[in-house]
């Protein structure tokens, strides 16, 4: 009796292992089945987002690293102050000084306040002397860069998908935006200083300044400006004399941006909420400037008078763009989307009184935060 249970069991055991794989083959097809489905549902939500070809975006947007610099002050022929109350440059003679008395005099000259600098240093071998006052460090604490990050704004872009190929999708944008730059700065520089003494011809007169409308004495580089022999100083300094200087400074430069940009773009679905997006092309500014400063100079304790621009100006500028966006998928009509944009569009430049204002365009960066809908 037993063997013949034995034989049971040898002739029985084959089939009870195949039941036992087929089970097991059953199972792992339905979990292959399962997978499957799943890439399917990310595929057909994926093309339920390439049908809505149409994608508007509405972001607040803010800009950095846009900076403006005021140049030094300018002569009436746009050449630079080469002192903080004034300047001593060559002029259309060459500086000839047909008496013999000096190297070279040239008429080629401003100051600002006489009653400070005409006669303000000791006369030199005879010569009475103007005075024109400079840092040690030589420079001029107006013309230093300034900025004032973030400087806000919004930007509306419209997008249009051209072609898709499984993940990726291609198209094309156009956007317009707008900024609002506020760049201002006010400060008072203080330090060692000298005034250098240019000598004058005795029983001459270098002109009052202010004149009587208010402006600085300003002679010029072409013949017949300034008058006869009262207007000619030597062109080198005669001696200098170390003095305490004080420079109070405000400068503004505010502007309205407005840009436009075109150009393609590519777009690669991460996964059913992620995508990230890369753009590039071409990118315009209109630019609204207002620009103003003023100065103060005191030296040795004696204040001059403020001396200010100001002026209001526009332009076109042109440039290139290139962006990256990461976007998050709320359904398939509408996305949040937050990127960063690097663009170049030059440097803005305007007169504001007698110093020339900058505004630089050209390393601006774009920082955006919106939610777009498709449709």
């Amino acid at each position: 009796m037993k063997k013949h249970f034995i034989l049971l069991g040898l002739l029985l055991a084959p089939h009870a292992f195949a039941a036992e794989d087929a089970v097991a083959t059953d199972h792992l097809s339905f979990y292959t089945n399962y997978v499957s489905i799943y890439p399917d549902h990310v595929s057909i939500y994926t093309n339920d987002i390439t049908i809505l070809a149409n994608r508007l975006t509405l972001s607040a947007r803010f800009g950095f690293n846009i900076r403006a610099k005021f140049g030094r002050r300018l002569t009436p022929d746009g050449l630079a102050y080469n002192y903080l109350d004034g300047y001593v440059l060559r002029d259309g003679t060459g500086d000839f000084d047909p008496t013999g008395t000096f190297p070279g005099i040239t008429q080629n000259w401003g100051y600002d306040n006489s009653a400070r600098q005409r006669d303000g240093s000791a006369a030199i071998g005879g010569f009475p002397t103007v005075s024109m006052t400079r840092l040690a460090s030589g420079a001029d604490p107006l013309t230093d860069k300034i900025d004032d990050d973030p400087n806000p704004g919004f930007e509306l872009v419209y997008a249009r998908q051209l072609y898709v190929s499984d993940q990726w999708h291609f198209g094309v944008e156009a956007a317009a935006n707008f900024t609002s730059i506020g760049l201002r700065e006010s400060g008072t520089t203080s330090g060692s200083g000298f005034l250098d003494a240019f000598q004058y011809f005795p029983g001459t007169s270098p002109p009052n300044s202010p004149t009587a409308n208010g402006e600085p004495f300003q002679g010029t580089f072409g013949p017949g400006t300034g008058g006869p022999q009262y207007a000619l100083i030597s062109d080198s300094a005669a001696g200098s004399t170390v003095v305490p200087v004080s420079v109070a400074g405000q400068r503004k430069f505010d502007a309205d941006l407005w840009g436009f940009r075109l150009g393609p773009y590519v777009e690669r679905q991460l996964s059913r909420r992620w995508a990230v997006n890369l753009a590039g092309g071409l990118a315009v500014a209109i630019v609204n400037g207002d620009a103003s400063w003023s100065q103060t100079l005191t030296v040795n304790g004696v204040t001059d008078p403020t001396y200010s621009g100001r002026a209001k100006d526009s332009d076109v500028l042109w440039g290139w763009y290139v962006g990256g966006n990461v976007t998050w998928h709320i359904d398939r009509r509408w996305d949040v989307t937050g990127g960063v944009q690097y663009q170049d569009v030059g440097i803005y430049s305007q007169n504001a009184g007698a110093r020339q204002a900058e505004l630089d365009l050209s390393q601006a960066i774009f920082v955006s935060i919106g939610v777009s809908w498709r449709f």
